[in-house]
């Protein structure tokens, strides 16, 4: 959708009507772009109330995704959005049926490895997303969720209690209008959003072709930083976070790699805001 939405660089779809917004254009697309026009029509304030946007053109439209390629047009968020703006964000991410070890690895690095005013950035999927939400919520540490559907969905529906939690304490967002439910092409175009919104991205799991390799991928062109934490040859799960580190990416098995990366890329943050 947003190759679509971004094809002449402007919002200018923004302002179509509906029978002015093109019929090659698949269905939930336009039904989308619909939705977000009538967005910008209310003054940027959601139909659900309590639901507030921001769109590219405001000032507090979160710096860094300006720069990736295909930003979103519009973001629509519960909760605080600066947790996403002041600080570090370090997305992390892994497999929806992550090994054990991934598990504790994750344990062992949250808090420990973490700079203060670190905020973890993660999609609200089952496994290691939930547990890095969970996690960082029950350390006292920031934590933002980037959905792959709007806000009036919740995929897992497992995640419900946790979704309403982190939008009660922490940030939830999406660049869906909130009446826009979940399908798969949605997934891979949020991996954007969570890689284009941090500092760097950290692979706790991941087999040899999927998601997370795909956002490292991504986050590789973004220009963010990339970590892994190395596992077994002979867990399947753990295979990509191997061919990572092969290629490059920073290896992350004990608190304090993270911690010193961490705190490189803070470095590296200052001098170029300064």
């Amino acid at each position: 959708m947003h190759k679509i939405i971004h094809a002449d660089n402007e919002l200018s779809c923004l302002h179509k009507t509906m029978g002015e917004i093109p019929v090659s254009w698949p269905p939930n697309v336009r039904k989308t772009v619909w939705a977000a026009r009538q967005t910008l029509q209310n003054g940027n304030r959601s139909d659900s109330g309590d639901i507030q946007v921001v769109t590219f053109a405001d000032s507090h439209y979160p710096e860094q995704l300006r720069h990736i390629s295909c930003p979103p047009a519009a973001l629509y968020f519960r909760g605080d959005l600066s947790i996403v703006t002041t600080g570090l964000q370090l997305a992390v991410v892994g497999s929806r049926k992550p090994p054990a070890q991934a598990v504790t690895a994750l344990n062992r690095l949250m808090p420990e490895g973490l700079p203060d005013q670190t905020t973890i950035i993660s999609g609200l999927a089952a496994g290691i997303d939930s547990h890095a939400h969970r996690s960082a919520s029950m350390a006292g540490i920031r934590t933002a969720a980037v959905l792959g559907h709007g806000h009036g969905s919740c995929y897992p529906a497992e995640n419900r209690n946790l979704k309403k939690d982190l939008e009660r304490k922490e940030l939830v967002l999406s660049e869906y209008p909130p009446n826009i439910k979940p399908e798969r092409w949605m997934f891979p175009e949020r991996n954007r959003i969570i890689s284009g919104l941090a500092d760097a991205v950290l692979v706790v799991s991941a087999a040899a072709r999927s998601g997370s390799l795909i956002t490292a991928e991504i986050a590789l062109e973004q220009g963010r930083e990339v970590f892994a934490v190395p596992g077994s040859y002979a867990e399947p799960s753990m295979e990509g976070c191997n061919e990572l580190i092969r290629d490059g990416a920073g290896l992350i098995s004990k608190p304090i790699h993270l911690s010193e990366e961490l705190e490189a890329c803070l470095r590296r943050k200052s001098c170029l805001t300064n």
